[in-house]
């Protein structure tokens, strides 16, 4: 009888649920699913948490939820690992492959691809106890890292001491339509000018820089006495934000809009002149490309991976995200030219449809499961499989995973 091969897909987060990691879960399944189907597999999806509502998923996919109980997706991944050969499984979150390294161990002619997104893959833990264990995880249950960015790459690396993996790079991205093609007429300086930013409030949020951007809004009033400063995206911090907006006397100048449906989140990024979101911590920052889509330029921080997707004076401005007075300067260059806003928004569109376009996520992707199933040793190699057969043992040895390894060793 043969046996089913089958890429697998471990979601921590629950599907489709707002926020730039879920997002691009969202985005990685369903590529994956359609690269599966070419190559001759079975695609399956393990989800913590479920799907959100109104999502939905290609009927190709087999989908289990393990309703928020992390024992029990334990044990879910190890029943599969029982009835069928699992090639590859991606783990989606850092907090899951801490979760799930007994399976590892326990069947090690898998490989584990880690997806790493941003400030949870830059710190091992608090502890010494807890950082020797984490290293000690990805080190024995980890065979290769996907990164959103070389920044988080390299933070990645540092903390976990991940010398040893293939770090590949796949970045976030973003569908543009026809419309979005169209050209951008900038809105004249006369009318009342909008910055907007995008961002959630959670209190792990702390480093997006919201309360640096209040103050550069606050610093703009004399020159831009009409000036409006829009927020989308709820959370605890929302009301320490309001208090401060009170403070700087911003009530009328500042909109706390909360959470919005997608739909309404693209009247509103139309409606804006420019894009803000001074952080600390984006490990990638979709919110750069949703304004681009929407021909926004962009201000963004100089400190992590905004610099990687954001280009200084190009397409936007990268300043410290900490000095609201160099924040009120690069919005105060943009909101005084008309041309240069439409200059650098167009710009950004531009490189959304030539770097991060769905097209080119799945090419990337696809380049990803072709190198990790090629790194299966031969006899795991199903037939049907469209990979670079032409190896040979001189020129391109098997090679094991860690958990092989250490399964190997004395």
């Amino acid at each position: 009888m043969t046996t089913r091969r089958r890429i697998l897909h471990v979601i921590h987060e629950r599907i489709g649920a707002v926020g730039g990691i879920q997002r691009f879960d969202l985005r990685v399944l369903r590529t994956l699913s359609g690269i599966a189907q070419e190559l001759g597999y079975e695609f399956e999806v393990l989800a913590l948490n479920g799907v959100a509502t109104g999502i939905a998923l290609p009927e190709a996919i087999r989908l289990v939820t393990a309703d928020g109980s992390r024992a029990r997706l334990l044990w879910l991944l190890l029943q599969r690992h029982r009835r069928a050969q699992l090639d590859l499984v991606f783990v989606a979150h850092l907090r899951l492959q801490k979760a799930l390294w007994p399976a590892r161990l326990l069947f090690p002619g898998s490989r584990y691809l880690l997806f790493v997104h941003g400030i949870e893959a830059w710190s091992a833990g608090r502890t010494r106890r807890n950082r020797l264990a984490a290293r000690a995880i990805v080190r024995f249950c980890v065979d290769d890292v996907v990164s959103v960015s070389r920044f988080t790459a390299r933070r990645f690396r540092d903390a976990f001491a991940a010398t040893r993996h293939r770090l590949h790079l796949l970045p976030n991205a973003l569908d543009l339509s026809p419309e979005d093609a169209q050209v951008r007429e900038p809105r004249p300086v006369m009318h009342q000018p909008v910055v907007l930013t995008v961002a959630r409030m959670d209190p792990h949020d702390l480093p997006k820089g919201i309360s640096a951007a209040l103050r550069a809004i606050a610093l703009l009033v004399p020159q831009f006495p009409q000036l409006r400063y829009r927020i989308v995206g709820d959370g605890a911090l929302r009301s320490g934000y309001e208090a401060l907006a009170a403070e700087l006397g911003l009530q009328t100048r500042v909109e706390f809009l909360g959470r919005v449906a997608e739909q309404a989140l693209r009247s509103i990024y139309d409606e804006a002149d420019v894009f803000l979101l001074p952080s600390s911590k984006e490990g990638f920052g979709i919110v750069f490309l949703e304004a681009w889509r929407q021909a926004l330029p962009v201000v963004c921080g100089n400190v992590d991976a905004s610099t990687e997707v954001v280009e200084d004076g190009v397409d936007g401005f990268t300043v410290d995200p900490h000095d609201p007075e160099a924040i009120a300067r690069a919005l105060r260059r943009l909101l005084d030219d008309a041309v240069l806003r439409q200059t650098f928004g167009q710009r950004g569109r531009e490189k959304v449809a030539r770097d991060y376009s769905g097209a080119v996520f799945a090419e990337r992707l696809q380049r990803i499961v072709t190198s990790e199933l090629a790194a299966l040793p031969f006899d795991s190699l199903p037939g049907g499989a469209s990979i670079d057969a032409e190896r040979t043992t001189e020129t391109d040895p098997p090679r094991y995973s860690a958990a092989q390894r250490w399964h190997r060793s004395p």
